[in-house]
C-alpha cells in the first residue's frame, strides 16, 4: 500500500457515534461514507478539524495564546459546540488505524484536553509461518487514562476485548448487547 506523504493530503479524524443498534456491518458502512466523503471534497473540514487547520498556520506568538484560551474554556465547560461535536478529544474511545505507516500499534498519551480516556492503535497485519500454516496477526497499542479506571477494570476491558476478537461473530451482533464470556 502507497502511502501519499505530499503536502496536497490531508490527514481528517473523524468523530463517528456508535448507537445501541450498530453493528460491525453498519459501522463499516458509516466508515464508507465518511472516508468516501473526504475523498470527494464534500466534507471540507469543519468544526474542530478546520480551527486545528487554522491554528497550524499561524506564527507561535498567535497560536500559543489561543491555544491557551481554548485550554481555558474547556477546563471551565465553555468551549463552542461547533468546536465539540467533530473533536476527536471529546470521544469516549480514540481508535486508530496506523497500519498503512507499516508499523505495529503505538502507545500514545491521552490528554487533559476533552473526555478521550483511552487510545487504541492498530498496527499493520503481519504473516508468520507456524509450521505448514501462515498466521496473520497484528499488534494494539492500548493507553488508559488511569484517572478514570483502576488496573483490575483495565485488564478485565482487554480481556474482553481479547474475546471479542477471537469471537468476532460477536461484532454481528447489536452494540448494545451484554458479551457473556466463557469461563
Amino acid at each position: 500500500m502507497k502511502v501519499n506523504f505530499d503536502d496536497t493530503s490531508k490527514e481528517i479524524m473523524i468523530v463517528m457515534p456508535i448507537e445501541e443498534d450498530d453493528n460491525i456491518f453498519t459501522i463499516g458502512k458509516k466508515i464508507s461514507s465518511k472516508v468516501d466523503n473526504i475523498r470527494s471534497q464534500k466534507d471540507t473540514g469543519t468544526g474542530a478539524n478546520n480551527a486545528i487547520e487554522i491554528l497550524g498556520k499561524l506564527p507561535n506568538i498567535l497560536r500559543i495564546p489561543i491555544v491557551g484560551i481554548f485550554k481555558w474554556c474547556d477546563r471551565h465547560g465553555m468551549l463552542p459546540q461547533s468546536l465539540i461535536s467533530d473533536n476527536i478529544y471529546y470521544s469516549s474511545m480514540l481508535v486508530s488505524d496506523i497500519g498503512s505507516l507499516h508499523c505495529g500499534g503505538i502507545y500514545h498519551n491521552v490528554t487533559d484536553f476533552g473526555t478521550c480516556s483511552g487510545i487504541i492503535t492498530i498496527g499493520e497485519i503481519k504473516e508468520e509461518k507456524v509450521g505448514k500454516e501462515t498466521k496473520y496477526y497484528c499488534e494494539f497499542g492500548i493507553t488508559m487514562d488511569e484517572r478514570v479506571g483502576d488496573g483490575f477494570y483495565y485488564i478485565k476491558s482487554i480481556h474482553l476485548m481479547q474475546y471479542i476478537l477471537n469471537h468476532p461473530e460477536l461484532l454481528e451482533e447489536k452494540a448494545s448487547k451484554k458479551v457473556q464470556m466463557d469461563k
